[in-house]
């Protein structure tokens, strides 16, 4: 039937049909964003330059950020804008085309945002030392950021104040390139 295979050439298929988004890496909490751009494709893979379907995305956690409304640009592309939440880790977009999931989702990375003080850690190896044993402890901060997620990657410089004399001495702070600073004690 002529009408029917016409029909279906320009109508989006959910198994051929693209999403990306740019920027695909954002920062949590940051108030960034990433737009989110749907191509969709009739089921031969031929790239629609019209309207083909109803684009939705399936929801996400409430910590994981929000997708504003869908937009058709009318060649065949729909867009929508990605606001990141409190969660940092990936973040996977399920679009729809008419109600069926495609093929093909996305995944945003979401590192966490800048790193506080109230929230960051310091823990030490050894919480007893005795007094003249040259006893050592490493001492390790872990950045966190405002929602509580480990920084996993660096991000500024950390200094620590200097001990009273005859305290011990620390040595110079150690940057592990994950989020965690150390220094011997």
């Amino acid at each position: 039937d002529v009408c029917s295979s016409d029909l279906l050439a320009k109508t989006g298929s959910a198994s051929t049909s693209t999403v990306a988004g740019s920027p695909n890496s954002l920062r949590a909490n940051a108030g960034t964003q990433s737009t989110i751009t749907v191509q969709l494709k009739n089921g031969g893979g031929a790239t629609l330059t019209a309207s083909g379907g109803t684009v939705t995305f399936a929801s996400l956690p409430a910590n994981q950020g929000t997708i504003g409304a869908v937009t058709d640009n009318g060649n065949g592309t729909y867009t929508a804008t990605y606001t990141v939440g409190t969660y940092a880790g990936n973040v996977v977009l399920q679009p729809k085309v008419n109600g069926i999931n495609f093929t093909n989702t996305l995944s945003l990375t979401v590192l966490a945002g800048a790193p506080t003080v109230s929230n960051s850690t310091v823990a030490g190896t050894n919480a007893t030392l005795v007094a003249g044993a040259n006893g050592t402890s490493t001492i390790t901060v872990q950045l966190k950021d405002v929602n509580g997620n480990n920084l996993t990657f660096s991000d500024g410089t950390i200094t620590f104040d200097a001990l009273s004399t005859g305290l011990g001495s620390l040595g110079s702070v150690v940057d592990n390139g994950n989020g965690t600073y150390s220094v011997t004690y």
